[in-house]
């Protein structure tokens, strides 16, 4: 059998002989026989001293030259072009809406004409590179409606009504039928009234029934446009629709003035008290806030904040 205690034996007697042999260098060297048993390893790395005629480390770059030229960037692909000139458009329809909104439409106008020449070169360049499957619909229709709304601010009528048209026409934008709308503001403008009702029926008929707001300022519209030609019936069934609806003070006043014109005294009555009824939408203190370039009207203001009638509506 395997002697585990012999083995660990001899191990031992080992290690004793190792040792003897290490205190005998030790003291042979300290005898001073001038004999150098051991020596130590220099360090791997650089040295200060020179060998076969190199110098230092940053001598070694002395002899390469100059560095090589650096490359030319290269030229804008045609897909780099297509970026910058849609970051262009995009810039000059921020620029036209700016102007706009400090009244300045002459600025407005020529920045939305220049947004809509650049569109039409991004569209000619996708074209050149086959890739007009890939056209930006939101840059396009956002070119279109600027350029629409800029004629109509600077009265350029015909144009704008054009500009719209060509929205509509298209398929690709969704939605754009409401834009009907603006195209009969432009009417109404142009007094082209049965056009103007035209134009909002079919706007109207774009509008979901959950945007009641829109639906009734498109119907207070309609209405306003059968009473300029005179229509009082049909204003009245567009107000009366209203005032069931989301009853305002305006609509109000306008179903009594129609009733007026038609000399119908008991429905100028009814109309009345269905004003009266209607919620003018704002608190106490927003209704009686003071007007400090009108005097007179504070005043009345003062007489009114509690007079009986005031009593009345607070019961």
């Amino acid at each position: 059998s395997f002697n585990s205690s012999k083995f660990q034996s001899g191990k031992l007697q080992t290690g004793k002989l190792q040792t003897a042999n290490r205190l005998a260098t030790s003291f042979n060297n300290a005898a001073g026989d001038g004999k150098r048993l051991m020596t130590a390893v220099k360090a791997a790395g650089y040295s200060s001293n020179s060998r076969g005629g190199r110098s230092g480390f940053g001598d070694s770059f002395k002899d390469s030259g100059p560095a090589p030229p650096l490359e030319n960037k290269p030229e804008d692909t045609p897909e780099d072009k297509i970026k910058l000139i849609e970051k262009k458009v995009n810039s000059l329809i921020d620029e036209s809406c700016l102007a706009a909104s400090k009244g300045n439409f002459s600025l407005a106008l020529n920045k939305a004409e220049e947004a809509g020449k650049n569109e039409r070169v991004l569209i000619r360049q996708r074209d050149q590179l086959g890739v007009a499957d890939q056209m930006n619909l939101d840059l396009t229709y956002s070119v279109l409606f600027n350029l629409a709304n800029q004629y109509a601010a600077n009265k350029m009528y015909q144009e704008a009504l054009h500009t719209y048209q060509t929205i509509v026409k298209n398929k690709m934008f969704t939605h754009a039928g409401r834009l009907k709308v603006n195209m009969g503001n432009i009417y109404f403008s142009l007094k082209n009234y049965s056009r103007a009702i035209k134009m909002y029926r079919m706007g109207l008929d774009q509008v979901p029934t959950t945007h009641k707001f829109m639906r009734i300022k498109i119907m207070q519209n309609i209405g306003l446009s059968f009473v300029k030609l005179g229509q009082y019936n049909d204003a009245i069934a567009s107000f009366e629709h209203i005032m069931q609806e989301d009853p305002d003070p305006k609509t109000g006043l306008n179903l009594i003035l129609c009733y007026y014109a038609k000399g119908d005294r008991v429905k100028m009555k009814s109309a009345f008290q269905k004003l009266l009824s209607a919620d003018l939408k704002l608190d106490d203190e927003d209704r009686y806030l003071s007007h400090n370039d009108d005097k007179q009207y504070d005043l009345i203001l003062e007489v009114i904040k509690n007079d009986d009638l005031k009593k009345v509506e607070q019961l």
